[in-house]
C-alpha cells in the first residue's frame, strides 16, 4: 500500500519537485529494505535451519533447567529416594534427567545401573557401570555392584575380581566388599569361606548402618538355610532381621 501511493505521487508531481521525490524514494527505500533481503528460513521457535543439530543437542542438556528450578543434584537426591523406597520407574527417571544435564558424570549412570540390576536387566545393568567406571574409576562401589552384575549371571571370576578391585580403592569401607565376597563364596558352594567372609562384614559394619546390616544378615540367613544344620544360628539371624527392619525406619541411603 505504501508503495503504490508513492508511485502515483510520483506521476502526478511537477518536474520541479522531481529532486524531492526521488530524495523521499530513496528514504522509502531504506526503509523497506529489510523485508527484501534474503534471510536464512527460520522456524516458529526461531532457530534457524543450520542451527537446528546444535540447538537439539544442547536442548536436553537444559531441559530440566527450563521446566523446573532442580538442579542436577537435586535430580540424584530424588532418584535415590525413590530407589530406596522400591518406586524404580521414577528413580530410572530422574537419573535419566541427571545425566541428559552432565552426561560426563558417573553418577546418573551409576544410578541408572542400579536400577537395571534391581529390574533384572542385567545386560543393559553391565553396560551403564562400565560407563560410570570410564567416567570416573576411582569410585570402588562401582566395581562392587558390576560384581553383582556377574553374581547373577554367575560370573563368579569376573565377580571376584571386581569386588578385589573396589576393596583397593575403599578400604575404609571393607564390610561392604567382604559382604559381596562372603555371597559369592556362598553361591560356589564354599559355605565356611562365605560364614567367615560375612561375619567380619557384620563386624566391620558401623552400628548405625541399619541398612547394611539387614543386608548382611539376610545373606546370612541365605547361607544358613543352604547349609540346613545350624537352627540356633539361623533363629539368631532371624531376630536381628526383625529387630533391623523395625529400627529401619525412613533411612534413605545417598549416593556416594
Amino acid at each position: 500500500m505504501a508503495r503504490y501511493s508513492l508511485r502515483r505521487l510520483y506521476f502526478k508531481a511537477a518536474p520541479s519537485n522531481l529532486k524531492k521525490l526521488l530524495t523521499l524514494l530513496c528514504l522509502s527505500l531504506l526503509f523497506y529494505l529489510p523485508a527484501c533481503v534474503t534471510m536464512p528460513e527460520q522456524s516458529r521457535s526461531g532457530t534457524t535451519p543450520h542451527l537446528k543439530q546444535q540447538t537439539s543437542d544442547n536442548k536436553n542438556s537444559s531441559i530440566d533447567n527450563k521446566n523446573s528450578p532442580m538442579t542436577f543434584d537435586d535430580h540424584l537426591r530424588l532418584g535415590k529416594i525413590y530407589e530406596s523406597n522400591g518406586n524404580l520407574r521414577p528413580a530410572l527417571r530422574e537419573y535419566q534427567r541427571a545425566r541428559r544435564m552432565r552426561k560426563n558424570d558417573s553418577r546418573p549412570y551409576f544410578g541408572i545401573g542400579n536400577i537395571q540390576l534391581r529390574s533384572g536387566e542385567f545386560i543393559k545393568a553391565e553396560k551403564s557401570y562400565k560407563k560410570a567406571i570410564r567416567r570416573y574409576s576411582k569410585v570402588g562401589v562401582y566395581y562392587n555392584n558390576l560384581a553383582w552384575v556377574y553374581i547373577n549371571q554367575k560370573r563368579y571370576g569376573e565377580a571376584h575380581t571386581m569386588v578385589k578391585k573396589g576393596a583397593s580403592l575403599d578400604k575404609g569401607r571393607s564390610y561392604i566388599y567382604l559382604d559381596t565376597m562372603g555371597v559369592i563364596e556362598m553361591r560356589q558352594g564354599n559355605f565356611a569361606v562365605a560364614e567367615q567372609k560375612l561375619k567380619e562384614a557384620v563386624a566391620a559394619m558401623p552400628p548405625l548402618n541399619t541398612r547394611g546390616l539387614l543386608n548382611v544378615y539376610e545373606n546370612l540367613h541365605e547361607l544358613y538355610t543352604k547349609m540346613m544344620l545350624r537352627t540356633d544360628d539361623m533363629l539368631e539371624v532371624e531376630r536381628y532381621i526383625d529387630e533391623l527392619k523395625q529400627s529401619l525406619g525412613s533411612t534413605v541411603p545417598m549416593l556416594p
